[in-house]
Formats: structure tokens, sequence, C-alpha cells
């Protein structure tokens, strides 16, 4: 497997405009690999192409013989199996209505979280287009006036398709 640089040297946005070092430490690809063997539908990891800048998360883009996957990382006290249980079921709410990406299911249960000592994981196919925003701060603003208007109506779309989802 080849990996996406050495996760120590591995940083994320800071608070400013300097980069710093993580809140959490990245993915490796061993971790990476002993993860998505719980997914059988995602086959075996055969690379682990980027980690995620953000400063309160970790995730990764891989690549198995099923294609690329988004693997998030969250540590228990932030998110567990049961909560990110019920952010897939609305997930699976918008399904029919807009396009969300596939949340992988474990070979032991239909649940898409897996809890592993004091992480929470789920794996993601990944979206089809190009996140312009990927790489950049999470506090960004939009860089065009047709990007903020296209946010407006996604964000529309998300309303409208979560209706008659009664979940907290």
């Amino acid at each position: 497997m080849i990996g996406a640089g050495s996760p120590a040297a591995h940083l994320v946005h800071g608070m400013g405009t300097d980069m710093a070092a993580p809140s959490w430490p990245a993915i490796t690809a061993e971790e990476a690999a002993t993860v998505v063997a719980q997914f059988p539908a995602a086959g075996p990891l055969e690379r682990v192409h980027w980690h995620s800048p953000r400063p309160f998360s970790a995730a990764a883009l891989i690549e198995t013989g099923q294609g690329m996957f988004l693997l998030k990382r969250h540590h228990r006290r932030m998110r567990t199996p049961d909560q990110l249980g019920a952010e897939h079921r609305f997930i699976a709410h918008l399904r029919p209505h807009i396009a969300v990406p596939e949340i992988m299911r474990l070979a032991a249960s239909d649940s898409g979280a897996l809890a592993r000592g004091d992480w929470t994981y789920e794996l993601h196919r990944k979206a089809p287009g190009v996140d312009l925003y990927r790489d950049r701060p999470s506090w960004t603003p939009f860089l065009s006036l047709a990007q903020a208007r296209a946010a407006g109506v996604a964000l529309a779309r998300l309303h409208r398709a979560s209706q008659g989802f009664d979940a907290p």
C-alpha cells in the first residue's frame, strides 16, 4: 500500500492562516486497511491518497479495488456509532430526493459505523464531482457569487428533501 505522505508530517488548518499540528492523529495506511476490511463491499485498501486538513477530525480519501472512498474517524466523545446511525438514517431518507454519497455497511451488521478503541469510523463512497473547498479552511467564504447562489439552491433542495424525516 502506498500512502499519501507521512502521517507524522500531516498538518491541518490552524485557527488563523497558518497550518498547525492536528488535534487527532492522521489515519495511517495500516489503520485504514484494518478498518476497511470490516466493510466487505469496499474491497481491500490499495492506497491512501489524501488526508483532510480539517482541524478537529481525521479523514482520508482512500482507494480500494471497488473505487474511491472517504474514511472518517471521530473520537467516541464526539460521535458514537449510535449518533452516526442517526445521521446515516437521515442520509438514507435524503437518497431518493437528492444525490448523497453511499454509506458502506459493516460485515457483521447493517450499521455504517464501527467502534474501535477510542474511535468511531464511517466509510462513504466518494461523491462525484470536484470539491473546490476540500483544502480550504472551513470558514473560507464562497469564491464567487455564482458559487454562493449554487450553495443556496443546494440548501433549499436539502431542506425540501428532509421533509418527512421526523427524528431529532
